[in-house]
């Protein structure tokens, strides 16, 4: 199983990072699945997971397909070490702990050096010039974040302010730093020249759309907020942001 997850797309990986922070997804499935066709269908994977247990069938339909989510919490637990696992597997062990330390205590340099050095020895593996590139990163941080859920709760994709925030790390102790993502590909089409103009939307975007507004739900002080733009082209990785009051953000979105 592990393998068939390392192995597969930014959209399958997606929906298992759904299920890790407890969520359902909807897919199709097909009791007459075998193994063999897994190679061939990569959806086929929803099918032989639910045959193995490791998902169950939730009562409520979305058209053609079912609605999925991890078994328990003990099948949860388990997918959680599989992907440390794998993480801790890779040649990016030692980069992923400073990703995460620099990321908490807004030292922009060194997350800058950490991703730069994760893309070079990994992202060759990966297809980072997919249809959606911002999948990929946006999973992928999630990978190098997993070891964080005991000092915070991680979150994806949701409603805060007047959108939705691609990643929020909200600490779990009281005075505690908290942490919001915004991932965006670079896009000419937009006049963004380059990664810094990515970057700068993107701190634009969380901004201009108060993305922190749950973290200071949360209790979280305002000063303990730290906000983070990451853009990218392919394997092109730039890092932007800090506290969030002294980050120069942008009026608008990107």
């Amino acid at each position: 199983m592990s393998e068939l997850i390392k192995a597969s797309s930014p959209a399958v990986k997606e929906n298992m990072e759904i299920q890790l922070l407890g969520g359902s997804f909807p897919a199709v499935l097909d009791e007459q699945i075998v193994f063999s066709q897994l190679e061939e269908r990569e959806e086929a994977i929803w099918s032989f997971l639910v045959a193995a247990g490791y998902l169950k069938v939730l009562p409520e339909k979305a058209g053609d397909a079912r609605l999925l989510a991890l078994t328990n919490a003990e099948v949860r637990l388990m997918m959680e070490k599989l992907i440390k696992a794998w993480f801790n597997s890779m040649s990016v062990a030692g980069f992923s702990r400073d990703f995460r330390r620099a990321l908490v205590w807004g030292e922009t340099a060194a997350l800058n050096a950490a991703m730069q050095n994760i893309a070079e020895e990994t992202f060759s593996f990966f297809d980072v010039k997919g249809r959606e590139p911002e999948r990929f990163y946006h999973g992928f941080t999630l990978g190098l974040l997993v070891d964080m859920k005991e000092s915070h709760c991680l979150k994806s994709n949701r409603e805060s302010g007047l959108g939705h925030y691609d990643v929020m790390l909200i600490p779990r102790r009281k005075g505690e730093p908290g942490v919001v993502i915004e991932f965006k590909s670079l896009n000419a089409d937009e006049g963004e020249t380059g990664l810094e103009d990515t970057a700068a939307a993107s701190l634009g975007q969380i901004a201009a759309k108060n993305y922190a507004a749950e973290l200071k739900a949360q209790g979280v002080a305002p000063a303990s907020i730290f906000a983070y733009g990451i853009a990218f082209q392919g394997k092109e990785v730039l890092v932007r942001g800090g506290r969030l009051a002294d980050v120069a953000l942008p009026p608008q979105a990107g």
